[in-house]
């Protein structure tokens, strides 16, 4: 019944429900297994079709040959469509052996060996369909028998054996892709570029769309990759973007082909357009800045390039890289203007994540392009101060604005000072900075401070004639003719800046103190306070000296002794009171004044308050153990050195029962203010003390060549290296505080 409904009647539903009832009847149906077989095979239903060919397939010897062949072909074609190869040839004998002499069969069999990696053998029976069957082979069938043996070959590494039939092929069947795209794998395993490129072509007409598309660009790339004729490969290029305008892979291979060519002008037009076709900022940003570098590097376009960069900021300003280069392109095209716009907008961009080098970076370049490009001079000592105050130790930009201030005296004259200090400091011995202080006060009409600079060029050699000349000839002949005495604040202004005034001053506190445990009685010392000179009418240089300079100096002399077996000349008393020992140098008559004056002064610096104990406590350990015993009195768990712990325990009791009321109110105060301070260094103060008092002998002798012979002399030894003593000598003498101090006593020239 199946078989006359499938056969007969064309009734394919109702042949299936009949075959399948037979088969449910008896499992051993053979004509309702074959019914089956062939309906799910027809309908392409390869794993149905397998199973019921299974069923049969065994019993191929009980069919008429024509069923057998069919059903064999049908079963190992089936088995090969589910990817059952391998089951599959164990069945090609079988079919072999029962119909040797059928094309089909053999030809079926040739592609299951090919499918199941068998290339030998398929190629062997493609072979032998081809010369067996010649005269009974369809076009179709031919050609299909020669892409096989075409594929087998190419399988077993035979290329140019495989070229012929599948040659042979494209012209038996030219609307068939298979053939040649057997054969561009065979020229592509050759080598052979050109044969690879015409095969690929010829399947080009049949081709449409996005097929056609990647074909074009494999074409392509196979120009430009494989034969490096790029001309070719940008005519394939283009020809796929004719068939895909929008295509970005085919843009893409375009912008890479025209940058190897360097054919600039059609890479920014490609780049263009593919800026145009993208939505994601970012990308549009990435091909905008590929076409600002190639207009602005590659040919020369920089208005374009300027173009294409303004561009690039508006989608993304904080892209460092463009911003740097948009810069430089603005600054070729002498767009001053847009330049300053554009390190602005780096400027903002540093500044709202506090990067302090960006900001750095961005004051200097607007502090460049004012001075040299715009000539704008307020504007670029803005942005070089604004540098200045995140790197104030930048000495290379501190010069850059001395010589900006310098420019401009009648505006920027205590700028233009004021930037010279640490360039002296640096280099003490630099003549320009020198002779340009003194060329601007000159052209400030101060007189005073222009002849205190031509002293210093003269006293280090480096004078020119003019300025040896004005030096010489308002040159002092005696020691300062003070009009005045010295107040708190010019002392201020006197003292080096080493002398730490919180140090001073809580030595101030306690000095009475150190004195009663570390003086003496007068009695003890061998003097008496009835003894004691008239430094007024006291017949000596010297005497006289001193009280004139402690009246300068705005102090009481201190109680004074001669002692003519004393070979010294002026000698420090440590009673309870300090006092001053004259000896023999100090008593000679022929002593000259300027001299004197320098001596006296540098020496009654120190009888100053706070500044004593300096004299009466000699070494670094007894003034550390005094005054850690003022900071542990104020603060107990203040830590000390071990060695220290019994000294300033010491010390401390003296200190505990001497200091109290107000005194005690002030030391909190002071240790309070210098412990915040930071770290104490004792040896730092010593020596501000002692070059203070350097300042002092200059202040009164008032002339600072007869200073410096002095200290060279060694009369006035100090803590300080000789050296280091000239080159602060010096340098305090070009001071802004030594011109007010000489202006306050009176001394200076145009007073």
């Amino acid at each position: 019944m199946a078989v006359l409904l499938r056969e007969k009647v064309k009734d394919t539903a109702r042949a299936a429900e009949a075959a399948k009832k037979a088969v449910d009847l008896d499992p051993t149906n053979l004509p309702g297994h074959m019914v089956t077989a062939d309906i799910a095979f027809e309908a392409g239903h390869f794993l149905e079709a397998a199973k019921s060919f299974e069923n049969v397939a065994g019993r191929a010897d009980a069919m008429q040959k024509p069923d057998a062949q069919r059903v064999l072909m049908r079963y190992i074609e089936s088995l090969a469509k589910t990817g059952s190869s391998e089951k599959a040839k164990g069945q090609v004998e079988t079919l072999l052996k029962l119909a040797p002499d059928a094309a089909d069969a053999v030809s079926a069999a040739a592609r299951v060996l090919l499918d199941a990696g068998d290339h030998k053998r398929a190629a062997s029976l493609y072979e032998e369909v081809l010369e067996r069957f010649d005269d009974k082979l369809t076009m179709r069938a031919r050609a299909d028998a020669l892409v096989g043996l075409g594929s087998a070959r190419l399988k077993l590494g035979e290329l140019d054996a495989a070229v012929g039939p599948l040659s042979e092929a494209c012209d038996l069947d030219p609307e068939s892709n298979a053939p040649l795209e057997m054969l561009a794998k065979v020229y592509e395993q050759k080598g052979d570029w050109e044969e690879l490129i015409r095969m690929k072509t010829r399947g080009l007409d049949a081709l449409t769309g996005e097929a056609r598309t990647a074909l074009l660009l494999e074409i392509g790339d196979i120009y430009s990759q494989k034969l490096n004729d790029r001309t070719k490969a940008s005519k394939s290029y283009v020809a796929a973007l004719d068939e895909r305008p929008d295509d970005r892979r085919v843009l893409t291979k375009l912008m890479q082909l025209y940058s190897e060519e360097k054919d600039w002008a059609r890479l920014i037009e490609v780049v263009l357009k593919l800026a145009s076709k993208v939505d994601d900022p970012k990308q549009k940003v990435k091909y905008l800045h590929t076409a600002a570098i190639v207009a602005g590097r590659q040919m020369g376009e920089l208005d374009r390039a300027a173009k294409f960069y303004d561009e690039v900021l508006d989608l993304d300003p904080s892209l460092d890289k463009a911003l740097g280069e948009a810069i430089e392109v603005r600054g070729q095209l002498n767009d001053h203007e847009g330049v300053e716009r554009l390190i602005k907008m780096q400027l903002d961009q540093a500044t709202d994540v506090a990067d302090r080098d960006r900001m750095l970076a961005a004051f200097d370049k607007l502090g460049l392009l004012y001075r040299e490009k715009l000539g704008w001079t307020t504007e670029a000592i803005d942005a070089y101060e604004a540098a200045q105050t995140l790197d104030p130790d930048n000495n290379e930009r501190n010069e850059l604005l001395a010589a900006l201030y310098a420019s401009d005296p009648a505006q920027y004259l205590e700028k233009a000072v004021a930037a010279q200090r640490p360039i002296l400091r640096k280099h003490p011995q630099k003549a320009e900075s020198y002779r340009l202080l003194r060329k601007l006060y000159t052209e400030s009409k101060r007189a005073d401070a222009a002849w205190c600079l031509c002293q210093a060029l003269s006293c280090m050699n480096l004078a020119e004639p003019d300025e040896e000349r004005f030096y010489r000839r308002m040159r002092p002949e005696g020691p300062a003719a003070a009009q005045s005495r010295l107040s708190d604040a010019d002392w201020d202004l006197l003292m080096h800046p080493d002398a730490d005034p919180l140090v001073t001053q809580i030595f101030q506190l306690i000095e009475p103190a150190v004195l009663r445990r570390n003086g003496q009685p007068l009695e003890a010392l061998g003097y008496q306070a009835a003894y004691a000179l008239d430094l007024l009418r006291h017949p000596y240089p010297m005497s006289q000296t001193l009280f004139y300079a402690a009246g300068v100096l705005g102090m009481e002399p201190p109680p004074t002794f001669q002692n003519p077996e004393d070979p010294s000349g002026l000698a420090f008393l440590h009673a309870h009171q300090p006092g001053i020992v004259l000896g023999q140098a100090a008593l000679a008559l022929e002593l000259p004044t300027q001299p004197a004056s320098f001596v006296a002064a540098r020496h009654l610096t120190y009888y100053r308050q706070g500044l004593y104990v300096r004299q009466i406590v000699p070494t670094g350990t007894g003034l550390r153990a005094w005054l850690f015993a003022a900071i542990r009195l104020v603060v107990a768990a203040s830590p000390v050195a071990p060695e220290l712990e019994g000294p300033v325990g010491e010390n401390m009791a003296i200190l505990e029962k001497a200091l109290t009321g107000s005194a005690r109110d002030t030391l909190v105060s002071a240790v309070t203010k210098l412990l915040q301070a930071g770290a104490i260094d004792l040896k730092k103060w010593v020596n501000g003390v002692d070059l203070s008092a350097d300042r002092a002998g200059l202040v009164l002798s008032n002339d600072l060549e007869l200073s410096l012979e002095l200290l060279r002399a060694g009369e006035e030894a100090g803590s300080v290296a000789s050296r280091e003593r000239h080159k602060e000598l010096v340098l305090f003498s070009v001071s802004e505080e030594f011109f007010a101090i000489r202006t306050a006593l009176g001394i200076n020239i145009d007073a």
